[in-house]
């Protein structure tokens, strides 16, 4: 982990590239400064550990300094990590919606769900998961304000039923998850975050609108970067989600389509990309591992199955 790992937005906002699977752009924690030390927000798998701690040093600063992990939502790529550093750092606490706390204090059951996704991919993206002691999760709900810190949470569901996201009330930086999508640095598209197993397009279309109406000045988004035209982004939520629906629903007839699903998600990104220009191969090699087609096919073809889409 080196100096280019690391970017600085201000005195009080900084972001890590965790440097996921060994490729740039996939996975972001952001460190904001709060009263009593600096929070983590959204600290990665257990995999990317080393170079958290490692990107923190390199930011000038030692884990000491930091007294909370701040979870967006409970999936692996965003918290699965958060079990073993506080194991290694006994001084750590974590935040996270009250009714998703469950599962950073026993991973069991994410754990079983993760694996059905990810099969014989669990072990090399995520690493160990770690359950944590109750007595040092502190769940928030929805108008709370994450403990030492201004930011207030916002219920942003869609992704997943439990999804937070916080607002910096003074910056107007929305720390926003998986709820405005993924995109890269240097480019302009939005790629849905069509995750298993709790995608909800109606809760997402509330959220796209609660979003917008924060009027945040700016998006930190964990796949992958600082979104400044935070206006125009938040406006594609919707119709980003509607055009993938799209190509879904002109795809699929039967389950057993997922293949063929995956593949139209794939070949439509790399297209979406070229268009752009630029070195295609490596914005398609982080993107698959921030939002890989696969996984979206996933969700979709879930979403399918739940709403009798095959009847």
């Amino acid at each position: 982990m080196n100096d280019s790992s690391i970017t600085r937005f201000s005195d009080d906002l900084i972001l890590i590239d965790l440097g996921f699977q060994g490729q740039h752009h996939a996975i972001a924690t952001w460190l904001v400064r709060g009263s009593d030390g600096w929070i983590a927000i959204d600290c990665g798998p257990t995999t990317t550990n080393a170079n958290l701690v490692a990107g923190i040093n390199a930011a000038g600063l030692a884990m000491e300094q930091i007294s909370r992990i701040v979870l967006t939502h409970i999936h692996l790529d965003h918290g699965g990590g958060a079990g073993a550093l506080m194991r290694d750092y006994p001084h750590l606490r974590a935040t996270i919606q009250r009714d998703a706390a469950q599962y950073l204090i026993d991973p069991a059951r994410l754990l079983r769900s993760a694996s059905m996704s990810f099969g014989d991919r669990m072990e090399r993206l995520w690493g160990d998961v770690v359950g944590i002691d109750p007595m040092r999760v502190d769940g928030i709900e929805a108008g709370d304000t994450v403990h030492g810190t201004r930011l207030r949470a916002y219920a942003t569901p869609g992704h997943t039923g439990t999804h937070l996201s916080f607002l910096d009330p003074e910056s107007g930086v929305l720390f926003a998850g998986d709820a405005a999508h993924a995109r890269l640095p240097m480019s302009s598209l939005i790629v849905p975050t069509l995750a298993p197993v709790e995608l909800d397009f109606d809760a997402w279309h509330m959220t796209a609108r609660t979003m917008q109406s924060l009027t945040p000045s700016a998006l930190a988004i964990p796949h992958f970067g600082f979104v400044p035209e935070a206006a125009d982004h938040l406006a594609q939520v919707e119709e980003r989600i509607n055009v993938r629906r799209g190509l879904a629903e002109q795809t699929v007839s039967s389950p057993d389509d997922l293949d063929a699903l995956i593949a139209v998600y794939e070949r439509t990104t790399r297209a979406e990309y070229a268009a752009e220009g630029g070195d295609v191969d490596d914005k398609v090699l982080s993107l698959e591992l921030a939002m890989p087609s696969y996984l979206g096919g996933q969700g979709m073809m879930r979403w399918f199955k739940v709403h009798d889409w095959f009847a």
